[in-house]
């Protein structure tokens, strides 16, 4: 067996640098988030769009003018039947082709308020859903008439 020294500092010449090696894999640690930046400036206003279609006018605009109150119906012996039935009577300041509402001012009982219309100078039609089977009972339903001013 041979022994060499190295020499003093224990090492011998550096050799020549080697060729590259391959790349390596990508990191999978993400690294820190930055600061948020700043606002930009804000955008310029944009085009003014076309304008939208006529609107519809309103069927039944104004003011409501209480016109007058009764109570609406009659006294049964024996009904049977199911259906709208219509009762007339008068009140003072109506005209043909005034746009009138009727309002139930207390419980119809029974019966249902479906509509009303000037028929006449000073006389309503009132039509009233009354139940399907009365023996000696009473309609009476309460309204208030407005016409639309």
């Amino acid at each position: 067996m041979t022994v060499r020294s190295l020499g003093a500092a224990g090492k011998g010449k550096d050799g020549a640098t080697g060729p590259q090696g391959p790349a390596g894999a990508a990191s999978t640690v993400a690294g820190p988030k930055g600061d948020t930046g700043a606002t930009g400036p804000q955008g310029a206003t944009g085009a003014t769009g076309p304008q939208g279609p006529a609107g519809t006018a309103a069927i039944n605009t104004g003011r409501l003018q209480l016109v007058g109150t009764a109570t609406v119906g009659e006294t049964l012996l024996l009904a049977l039947n199911l259906g709208v039935k219509r009762y007339t009577g008068t009140m003072t300041g109506l005209a043909v082709g005034d746009r009138v509402q009727a309002f139930l001012t207390s419980s119809p009982g029974a019966s249902s308020l479906q509509d009303v219309y000037v028929s006449a100078t000073n006389t309503y039609n009132v039509g009233l859903l009354n139940p399907a089977l009365g023996i000696g009972s009473v309609i009476a339903v309460p309204i208030a008439i407005y016409k639309v001013v």
